[in-house]
């Protein structure tokens, strides 16, 4: 006779099945010595609502061992000031609620969840679609490439830890919050100065129910040896623990994983032990099995390290300091010092080459490389956002150059861009055109007749417009005051400034609509955003900036275009 189905949760596998992988992860004492546990209910709540229902954002379970006079305490608020956003369609208030509870406390409450799927813990229900439940998974220490469910889970940092996990399929109570990033964004970052969880990274297992077992009671270390064809296995277990048999599994990948070069299985027993694989020089994945409960209690997947190289960022003792709308900026400067090397020098072997196209993967947060950002969704004005975006993608890649790519360019964009990068003598190029200069006028009572009568102006404007004579003269006197103002600042605005404005005209290259943000990365693989806007309308009305999917033939466009606006009369400006 088939298991039932759980009541209230519409899943498998059984009620029965899952509490009795519970008990597993809890009893044999294979993982840890749990007395109890610690929990955190990320929650939001309707603002307008007179009778507000608590709706589940994430739920963390973590298991470990705590003073018993905190298992019965009442639940706390960790922010007292909650988190206020408003989506398209509700005002919500964002709280962390947190609390601690025994063994057996959580084990009488886990099995009558697991009946009716309602949860009550706090001694209030929480509103939840957490309806599928995923059993026993284990998830790894952050090494070579971390798992990114680890920014949801708590202290994963040595062996790894099982999971229990209540998944939420339908996602509808947190709808409004997932289809607007810059909210989820503002909420995770407000949640992240509370508790070290990323909930905007890992956005598919928003309204989640997550059971956390840290495996405390081994530790393992492995190493390879001098020729890499044997990891050796350090084993630490308490003292005076029974005596455990470990099974120790090595492989070492080729091409992601898709074959193994070596393989070896060995069982060992603490402090020591080994498994010879036979070839190494590749990606190895290391596993460590507790042979009586079969669970993993150890593992690496990752490469060792065999040279260190080091760089180090000394700071300029003078800063710059740059002219802004709300009075001078100190730019603290970065100056490079040498290079430093340890260990055995790199060979240009089989691992080599492959290691190549494995660390070219790319494991970068959303937020943090703001691969895609909208501004304006709802109508608000996110301009000092939208800029101070910028100025962290500069800080971040600008290291090894900037280049600008924009028709409207005006000094005071580079100024609120490219004079912000911390890094001294970074090549930046700056590459704008002469519509800009179109309306400039050297008459001063014309200038007074526009700010005045602006509709008298416009119909100067036409008419001189008409004389082309007057084309070059515009354009020397915008470029002159693109110079007064780009100089304006003197010495210490340009201190450990590289950069060069020039803009295309006439037939000097070719019109051109896109803006981009790019970082050459000469030698590296280029980095591009798509600004969506030009630099002085960002965040003032909707636009999208996104990383771009093949950013090298961008790379390849703007060389040509900018060696083809290489004449003097193209030249704006320039750092002595």
């Amino acid at each position: 006779m088939p298991p039932s189905k759980l009541r209230g949760l519409n899943t498998q596998p059984s009620a029965l099945d899952v509490f009795r992988d519970f008990r597993s992860l809890v009893d044999q004492k294979a993982l840890g010595n749990y007395n109890g546990c610690e929990v955190y209910h990320l929650f939001f709540q309707d603002i307008a609502d007179p009778t507000p229902t608590t709706y589940n954002l994430y739920t963390l379970v973590h298991f470990g061992i705590f003073d018993q006079k905190h298992l019965g305490k009442q639940p706390l608020f960790l922010n007292k000031k909650r988190i206020q956003v408003s989506t398209a369609s509700r005002h919500l208030s964002v709280g962390i609620l947190h609390y601690r509870r025994s063994l057996v406390a959580f084990a009488r409450f886990y099995r009558n969840f697991l009946k009716t799927g309602i949860w009550d813990f706090s001694g209030s229900t929480l509103t939840h679609n957490a309806k599928t439940v995923i059993s026993k998974q284990y998830v790894p220490a952050n090494d070579t490439f971390p798992p990114k469910l680890n920014r949801l889970l708590k202290n994963n940092f040595f062996d790894g830890s099982y999971l229990i996990e209540h998944f939420d399929e339908e996602k509808n109570l947190q709808a409004d919050i997932r289809s607007q990033p810059l909210i989820l964004l503002q909420i995770s970052e407000e949640i992240g100065k509370v508790i070290p969880i990323k909930i905007a990274s890992v956005s598919d297992r928003l309204g989640g129910i997550v059971l956390q077992f840290p495996i405390t009671s081994v530790r393992s270390v492995f190493s390879p040896s001098d020729d890499e064809r044997t990891v050796y296995s350090k084993i630490k277990v308490p003292p005076g623990a029974p005596i455990r048999e470990f099974t120790q599994i090595a492989l070492n990948e080729g091409e992601n994983g898709r074959y193994f070069r070596g393989v070896g299985i060995a069982a060992n027993k603490a402090p020591a032990g080994s498994a010879h694989i036979g070839n190494g020089s590749g990606v190895y994945r290391d596993l460590l099995f507790d042979t009586c409960s079969g669970l993993l209690v150890g593992s690496f997947y990752g490469t060792y390290l065999r040279t260190i190289q080091t760089q180090m960022n000394m700071q300029h003792p003078e800063p710059r300091i740059i002219m802004t709308p709300t009075g001078p900026q100190r730019i603290q400067l970065i100056g490079l010092s040498t290079i430093s090397i340890a260990g055995h020098a790199q060979k240009n072997d089989v691992q080599h080459w492959e290691q190549q196209r494995l660390f070219d993967e790319e494991t970068r947060e959303t937020e943090e490389r703001r691969t895609f950002v909208q501004y304006g969704a709802s109508n608000s004005r996110d301009s000092e956002k939208a800029l101070n975006d910028l100025r962290e993608l500069i800080r971040l890649h600008g290291q090894r150059g900037v280049w600008l790519w924009d028709p409207y360019l005006v000094g005071n964009d580079l100024i609120a861009t490219l004079f912000r990068n911390p890094f001294m003598n970074t090549e930046m190029r700056a590459l704008g055109s002469s519509r800009v200069a179109k309306n400039w006028s050297d008459i001063d009572q014309f200038r007074g007749i526009r700010r005045t009568y602006k509709r008298i102006a416009r119909r100067i404007d036409m008419v001189l417009s008409s004389d082309k004579s007057l084309g070059n003269k515009r354009l020397a006197g915008w470029a002159g005051d693109q110079q007064r103002r780009l100089g304006a600042g003197g010495t210490q605005a340009t201190l450990g400034l590289n950069l060069e404005f020039r803009i295309q005209h006439g037939s000097f290259g070719w019109p051109f609509h896109d803006r981009f943000l790019i970082f050459p990365n000469k030698g590296d693989r280029p980095h591009v955003w798509s600004l969506g806007t030009s630099v002085n309308s960002m965040g003032k009305r909707h636009h999208i900036l996104q990383e771009v999917s093949h950013p090298a033939r961008i790379v390849t466009v703007f060389e040509e275009l900018w060696a083809k606006v290489g004449d003097p009369s193209c030249l704006i400006w320039k750092t002595p």
